[in-house]
């Protein structure tokens, strides 16, 4: 899998170490304060993300991709290295304006208190799908010259990611107003992440309204293989209104899974179509969501 890489530097061209070194060397001498020194940080991190031997020459479209392309850390064998213009273009964006009404809002940790809200999107952590102490680790070891402390990058223990989801939804639910939504992207194949997700969410009171599955990576030639590209946004309320079907036959169609022709891919992404609707069904009939999993599975002939 290494390739025989055994250090962080193996994974940059001498060409893109001399590009990052210098950009470090810029944020020392210019940042004035912790403030611009956290800026600086952010700014190396999106070149780091656009500018690794990680990053994958897209044929199709003539282009690099991002490291995280498949929030891995895979080794190619081929690669694309970015030029200082094609680089500011990563870490420099021009956000347009925009003409609707204006409303408070705010970024916080799910589980931390907070004021109320009407609407939360979130994006927890997918269980044990992503490494995410190495990803963790690649940004860290360049950053660790310009964050006062940063945190150490730590396998996810055992319960570690349901007593997570428990209390960031416990916390959410104390603070949503009547009639508030939460709305969350979820993307795992395993029975018991998707019930460690119903649990969080019953326990917290709260009801599955919709659960409607996304395509990640449409693209040719990106994340193929057994990891899947499927992800579910979920919406949350206080109240059992209505919402949408439990159906799993109509959900691998609307995403498209009938149509894939990689079977290994299709068999992952059936199965997180199967979670979303075991976490939507024991919304709305109860009983176990593991037993309601099988039970999809079944109806998908997976």
């Amino acid at each position: 899998r290494e390739r025989g890489w055994t250090h962080w530097h193996h994974l940059f061209a001498p060409r893109q170490l001399l590009q990052l070194v210098r950009f470090q060397e810029v944020i020392r001498s210019r940042a004035r304060n912790d403030e611009e020194r956290l800026v600086g940080a952010l700014a190396l991190g999106r070149m780091l993300n656009w500018n690794s031997r990680l990053c994958m020459w897209n044929r199709h479209l003539a282009k690099t991709e991002q490291t995280f392309a498949n929030l891995a850390l895979n080794p190619l064998s081929d690669f694309g290295v970015r030029s200082w213009p094609a680089l500011k273009s990563t870490v420099v964006r021009k956000i347009p304006g925009h003409g609707g009404r204006l409303s408070e809002a705010s970024i916080a940790d799910a589980r931390s208190p907070g004021p109320a809200f009407d609407l939360c999107i979130t994006d927890p952590p997918y269980d044990d799908a992503v490494h995410y102490d190495e990803l963790s680790s690649f940004f860290s070891v360049w950053h660790c010259d310009f964050l006062p402390d940063p945190i150490p990058g730590q396998p996810l223990e055992s319960g570690d990611f349901a007593t997570g989801l428990q209390e960031a939804f416990q916390n959410l639910r104390a603070r949503m107003r009547s009639g508030g939504r939460i709305i969350l992207m979820f993307a795992q194949n395993a029975s018991s992440s998707w019930t460690d997700l119903a649990c969080a969410v019953e326990a917290a009171g709260l009801f599955v309204r919709a659960v409607w599955p996304i395509d990640l990576e449409p693209r040719p030639g990106l994340k193929r293989g057994r990891f899947g590209t499927l992800a579910v946004v979920v919406v949350l309320s206080t109240d059992e209104g209505p919402g949408a079907p439990d159906d799993p036959r109509a959900m691998a169609h609307a995403a498209g899974l009938n149509d894939d022709d990689d079977p290994d891919r299709r068999t992952a992404n059936l199965r997180a179509c199967a979670g979303a609707c075991a976490l939507r069904r024991s919304a709305l009939r109860g009983g176990d969501p593991s037993t309601h999993f099988r039970s999809i599975l079944d109806e998908l002939a997976v």
